[in-house]
């Protein structure tokens, strides 16, 4: 069963840049496996046809879950599980053009787009 769709709010925020992963064209993330010399990296390319809205991407954050969320100019991804999962203006967004991702030190999403500044709110998780 899956959990309800998160709601956004339109707020304000202060935060700091945090390091993101390596792009390489589409959405080609490189991974350590444990802080190993670079010849041991793995490589993974995900486009419009493995889930991603659109294959420009924006911006990437790592949430303290482990997981990870997408800003492309076609809305928010996360990539929980091997899967993603997409919103956009028709799931509660008032612009589908995420520039900025960070996650506050309370484990809050903030999506910045052309439209304003939202945080993600899981209606699961009470956050």
């Amino acid at each position: 069963m899956d959990a309800a769709p998160p709601a956004f709010r339109s707020t304000a925020a202060h935060g700091s840049n945090r390091p993101g992963a390596r792009l390489d064209g589409n959405l080609g993330l490189f991974r350590p496996a444990k802080a190993a010399p670079a010849e041991h990296y793995t490589r993974h390319i995900w486009r419009i046809q493995d889930g991603l809205p659109e294959d420009t991407v924006q911006s990437i954050e790592q949430s303290g879950d482990g997981y990870l969320w997408i800003g492309t100019t076609g809305g928010l991804v996360h990539f929980k599980d091997g899967v993603f999962r997409a919103y956009s203006e028709a799931t509660g967004l008032t612009n589908s053009f995420v520039r900025s991702l960070m996650e506050d030190d309370q484990g809050r999403i903030w999506i910045g787009t052309d439209n304003g500044l939202f945080q993600m709110i899981q209606a699961n998780s009470g956050r």
